[in-house]
């Protein structure tokens, strides 16, 4: 009997060009596994319940010549190709079967003598993708039941993942940027989380853009082998403490309040001079379309006053057309002689950067020394700043600005060309707390109010006086 089955073997082996076996165990990691009661049943063919199958189901197949035919996906090469049989002995005998992987016969008149499920298999060489599977019941007697439980293909496991991920500067100053460069192995999908996020490709290098605080990147990428992560950590230094001195400073009023209102609010603040530099007109959400005549009064008086008055109109981010903005410009200048203007709602991306540059040299070409500022509400990037002569680099809350540093980048300008707008600030101590952040910011231009939203600008801070005596103390 042993010399039998060795002439078998080496029968099926010339007839597949692989080695077939009988064993309980895959050969090396499993790929993929196919159930039989999920293939395509041929005539004659049952699905029965079975506790020792491996999904609790198997097929009973009575017919000779009929396939169990499906299709497989494999995330890896497979090496081995195994189908987990048994078999009904009669008449002397045992059911046979055969399988073919693409078509291609892997196993052929394979005898399954064994009532409890065996794996019959063959060596082969199938790469990733999706392939056909058939599973023939090629029993010489029909009364021979071939019990099919499952096909299984295997491996060698899959390598593991590897990912390195590197920042170069490590360090930088606020404001600064850094690149990510990362590579992986093995892999076939990254996700990036941290301080950036979504979908990256298995290797790559991106910009980490402005930073203004130490921020850690991480990338996790996975493959068939499993999945493996990278963390790298891009430091954030502070700006140069501010100096002890004090700086020249002024405040900068947004005035959008009527002239005459509050027992005569502009006369109130242009009273608080020399600590006032600038003072912001609104008429109504810009230059109105007609002169008023308080409005054309407080101007003047402000301005023999020796405080600067600039128009406001707003920009809707830069969607406002330039040929609607320009208009309120001019009528600005038309109505109260008005040529300095601030530029509400101002957007910070590039693509609006010329047409803020646009404004501006509209502002300078309607007369010599005329000045624009630039309401971005907050920090820009720094090739920003050529969208106008002044920059609002903060407008927000009290809560928000305590202990607040700007980029590095805003000492390489003169302190003149930035401008802070702080409201709900409780009081006078808070206020000049504030002043003194703005100095340590290299602002000269601020204003502190204690009113809040919805409407910080419709009045006037009790400590005005206190606060423009403070910003022009180092002057």
């Amino acid at each position: 009997m042993p010399r039998a089955r060795i002439v078998l073997v080496m029968c099926a082996a010339a007839v597949c060009g692989g080695l077939w076996f009988a064993t309980t165990s895959a050969l090396g990691a499993v790929v993929a596994t196919v159930q039989a009661e999920q293939m395509s049943l041929p005539a004659g063919a049952t699905v029965i319940t079975s506790s020792g199958a491996s999904g609790g189901q198997a097929v009973r197949m009575t017919e000779s010549g009929t396939s169990l035919t499906g299709s497989v996906s494999l995330a890896s090469p497979v090496s081995s190709v195994q189908v987990v049989a048994e078999g009904t002995r009669c008449r002397q005998g045992w059911p046979t079967l055969s399988a073919a992987v693409d078509g291609r016969a892997v196993l052929s008149g394979v005898s399954v003598n064994s009532s409890s499920w065996q794996s019959y298999g063959a060596t082969v060489t199938l790469a990733a993708g999706t392939h056909s599977l058939s599973v023939t019941d090629s029993a010489a007697n029909s009364c021979r039941t071939l019990y099919v439980d499952a096909v299984v293909l295997s491996g060698a496991a899959a390598a593991a993942p590897t990912v390195s991920l590197s920042a170069a500067p490590s360090s930088v100053a606020s404001g600064g940027a850094s690149s990510l460069t990362w590579a992986s192995a093995n892999a076939t999908a990254c996700t990036a989380s941290g301080g950036w996020s979504g979908s990256e490709p298995t290797s790559g290098t991106a910009s980490t853009g402005a930073l203004s605080a130490t921020t850690s990147y991480v990338l996790t990428c996975s493959g068939p082998g499993g999945s493996a992560g990278a963390t790298t950590t891009v430091t954030v230094t502070d700006p140069p403490a501010p100096s002890a001195g004090k700086a020249c400073q002024s405040l900068a009023i947004p005035a959008y309040f009527y002239p005459s209102g509050g027992g005569g609010l502009w006369s109130t603040a242009v009273a608080a001079d020399p600590g006032v530099g600038i003072m912001i007109a609104n008429v109504d959400n810009g230059p109105g379309t007609a002169v008023d005549s308080d409005y054309a009064a407080a101007i003047a008086g402000a301005r023999s006053a020796g405080v600067q008055v600039f128009g406001y109109v707003y920009t809707s981010y830069g969607s406002r057309s330039l040929a609607t903005v320009e208009s309120d410009i001019a009528a600005w200048k038309r109505f109260y002689g008005v040529t300095d203007i601030f530029l509400d709602e101002a957007a910070t991306t590039s693509s609006t950067l010329s047409y803020y540059q646009a404004l501006t040299a509209f502002v300078h070409q309607e007369a010599a020394g005329s000045l624009t500022i630039v309401n971005f509400g907050t920090i820009p990037p720094q090739s920003q700043m050529s969208a106008g002569d002044i920059a609002v680099t903060f407008e927000g809350s009290y809560a928000s600005y305590q202990g607040i540093r700007f980029p590095s980048w805003v000492n390489s300008f003169p302190a003149s060309r930035f401008y802070n707008i702080i409201y709900s600030v409780p009081s006078q101590t808070s206020m000049s707390q504030v002043v003194s952040e703005a100095a340590a910011n290299h602002v000269a231009y601020v204003y502190a109010t204690s009113l809040g939203l919805p409407n910080p600008y419709d009045g006037l801070p009790s400590y005005l006086t206190a606060e423009a005596s403070l910003a022009h103390g180092g002057c």
